[in-house]
């Protein structure tokens, strides 16, 4: 009997032990999995974190990463939820289509958003990167992201980029008195059928009213993200240092 109570006391708390850690994980996220170019000169320490659409992953972008320029460090995060067991795809979270409204995965959303800001700032230790000059940005559903994080951790970043992307379904922006020195680019592709123009619109309106000096630009291509955009978005952010610098 003293061995049957013991053993259920040992359980229980295991069982316990393990539901601690499982909610410590999921509340603070982990670090992501992650590619890294960085640029030639040493002396330049800015960097973009970028991150993929739904169905995407790192990979996808290694034979087409320098295409973002050699000015700045260039980081793809990939999203933490694989589509499959044996799948190559990956994305931030779940979503679906509901009486023609879009319903997305809270949890999931959350726990990509901590994932994505602690595996900042561990890559911005690790690699000795300038903390006062972080971009993020993304393209689809790696563009919502982008924009949750900006509108959640404006201070923590110089500029944010939205590739055919909307606002997420749950926006709670921080407050308006941190978005001072935070700068926003919206690219909407003209021929984009998924992301229509109003979103990008909504976008640009809704940060503007939060004090965000907004750029937005609608370039003749459709959802996917051509050399232009990549290269549209290394000018953008080397206007906003240079503006910085002076």
């Amino acid at each position: 009997e003293i061995i049957m109570k013991n053993l259920f006391r040992y359980t229980t708390l295991t069982v316990f032990t393990l539901y601690v850690i499982c909610c410590s994980v999921i509340y603070a996220g982990k670090i992501l999995k992650y590619d890294i170019k960085k640029p030639a000169s040493q002396s330049n320490k800015s960097v973009l974190f970028f991150m993929h659409g739904y169905g995407g992953s790192k990979k996808s972008y290694r034979k087409i990463v320098h295409e973002f320029g050699d000015d700045f460090s260039v980081v793809i995060l990939q999203a933490p939820y694989k589509m499959g067991f044996f799948s190559k795809k990956f994305s931030w979270y779940d979503w679906k289509i509901v009486d023609g409204d879009t319903t997305s995965n809270q949890e999931q959303i959350n726990f990509s958003s901590k994932s994505v800001i602690k595996t900042i700032n561990y890559i911005l230790k690790k690699e000795n990167l300038d903390n006062k000059n972080v971009f993020i940005g993304g393209q689809s559903q790696g563009a919502i992201m982008a924009c949750k994080m900006a509108s959640e951790y404006p201070e923590s970043l110089r500029g944010f980029i939205i590739h055919n992307g909307r606002l997420p379904v749950v926006f709670s922006p921080a407050d308006s008195d941190k978005f001072s020195k935070l700068n926003g680019l919206v690219i909407n592709g003209k021929y984009d059928k998924k992301m229509l123009p109003k979103y990008a619109k909504s976008i640009v309106n809704k940060f503007q009213k939060l004090g965000v000096e907004m750029d937005s630009i609608s370039p003749e291509i459709g959802h996917g993200m051509p050399p232009e955009s990549r290269n549209t978005i290394r000018e953008w952010i080397n206007s906003v240092l240079s503006e910085q610098s002076k």
